[in-house]
Formats: structure tokens, C-alpha cells, sequence
């Protein structure tokens, strides 16, 4: 055997050797990013009903209603690299024998790692990808905080300044929900401005299903003052939502 044709057979060994000993990376894990708890395409949409309690220090009363609300993704606005917009029309109606009246429309703007919902020229950020069970964001971080003041809460300092330091977060996890005699499996809810003392609340827990969206929402913004040493609500609303249906 030549040098040649020996030093060809040892590097083939070698390599063979090298090969033999090579093993296989595992793949990355995907990100599981929770879009699933915000679907958006067109034509996609929502029933509530809705329980509201709302209490006027200026007329003196006391008022419960009972209506219900629909929201419909109508069409896409813009796409971009980074972000596409959506167009949410919203309606109301009493009850199911009443038509669906227009209420106006929300945009949606989703981008890899935040969803936004611009209400009236106020941006919130709703929710933070990926969501895990530790998530929190500020969801006031796109908002004009003097237009958001007026408009929302127009009440004290205090209570201004603790909603906006607030962090929205994720409060449960991928666990069961029911709601009217139905359950929905791996929801999540999260929880956003968190306030209360003896003479404010102020809170927001939405509840979110995989593939659904928004099932459950409860909104509590009440005023109260002391009465013979009784605080008692004088001002402000608590709103429950539930789902009663969907379309995809």
C-alpha cells in the first residue's frame, strides 16, 4: 500500500469515527407566545351580556341595567412589518328581540410582542407577549396621562396616581372557567389598574380563553364617603361582562 493510498484510508476512518461520534442538537423549543387568547380576523365576533350598577351623587339614584353588547372585527387597516391594525365596531341592543344599534369602533393593533387598543385616541397596551403565568406590563405606557386623567378619572390625585403606577399582570393561568353552565378550558385572566381604599376602588379583571378571546370582564370604579361613621358608594359603576356568544 502507498503512503498515498494509507494516509486516504486513515483520514476515511477518521472521518467515519468523527461522524459516528456526532450526535444530533435538539431543535429549540417554540415560544408559545399566547396569541390564541386574542384572535383577530375578519368577521370574528362577540355577544355579551352585561350587569352594570351605577350610582349618580347628582341625581341621587341608584340604577341597575341589563343589556347587551357585540363586538365585530370588520376589517384590517394596515399592515406593516411590524404591526397590523384592526377595525372593531361595537353595538348594543336590550335584549334579544331588539336590532343591533353601532356604538362606534375600536382599533386593535397587534404587533410580535404587544397588543394595543386605541379607545378614543388612548392607547392601552392589553396584553405583553409571551404571556406566562409571571407577565406584567404597564398598560398605560402609550397614554397621554392629562387627556387620560379627564376623560376617565376625574376624581383625586390619589387615586389618579395609583391607577397609573399600577402594572397590569397576569393573575390566573391556564385554568378552568365557567360561566353560564359552560366551561372554558386553559384561560387566563389579568388583572389591570388595582386601587382601593376607604374612599376609592378602582379595578379591572379580564378573563381570556384560547382561540375565544375576552369571555369575562368585571370593571369596578366606585366613590364613597362617611356617613354616622358608615362609608357608603356615592358615586361610580361596577360593569359584569360574560359571554353568552362567538363566531369565528
Amino acid at each position: 500500500m502507498t503512503p498515498y493510498i494509507k494516509y486516504l484510508s486513515v483520514l476515511c476512518i477518521t472521518l467515519c469515527l468523527l461522524q459516528s461520534c456526532k450526535q444530533t442538537m435538539p431543535d429549540a423549543p417554540a415560544i408559545d407566545y399566547g396569541y390564541e387568547y386574542y384572535p383577530l380576523e375578519v368577521g370574528f365576533w362577540h355577544v355579551y351580556n352585561v350587569n352594570e350598577i351605577i350610582w349618580d351623587d347628582f341625581n341621587s339614584t341608584i340604577d341597575t341595567l341589563h343589556y347587551q353588547i357585540k363586538d365585530s372585527i370588520e376589517s384590517i387597516l394596515a399592515v406593516s412589518p411590524h404591526d397590523t391594525i384592526y377595525r372593531i365596531e361595537y353595538f348594543k341592543r336590550l335584549n334579544n328581540n331588539e336590532p343591533w344599534q353601532m356604538q362606534g369602533s375600536k382599533s386593535v393593533i397587534k404587533s410580535r410582542n404587544k397588543l394595543l387598543l386605541n379607545d378614543e385616541n388612548l392607547i392601552y397596551c392589553k396584553m405583553a407577549f409571551p404571556l406566562s403565568a409571571s407577565s406584567h406590563w404597564n398598560e398605560y405606557n402609550a397614554i397621554d396621562s392629562v387627556l387620560f386623567y379627564q376623560t376617565h378619572y376625574a376624581t383625586t390625585n390619589i387615586i389618579n396616581s395609583n391607577v397609573k403606577n399600577t402594572d397590569a399582570y397576569v393573575s390566573h393561568y391556564k385554568t378552568d372557567i365557567s360561566i353560564n353552565d359552560k366551561t372554558y378550558p386553559d384561560c387566563i385572566s389579568i388583572n389591570l389598574h388595582q386601587f382601593s381604599s376607604l374612599i376609592n376602588a378602582d379595578s379591572e379583571q379580564e378573563t381570556y380563553a384560547p382561540h375565544i378571546g375576552l369571555i369575562s370582564q368585571e370593571i369596578i370604579h366606585t366613590e364613597s364617603k362617611a356617613k354616622n361613621g358608615v362609608f357608603y358608594i356615592y358615586n361610580g359603576f361596577i360593569r359584569e361582562i360574560t359571554i353568552e356568544d362567538y363566531k369565528q
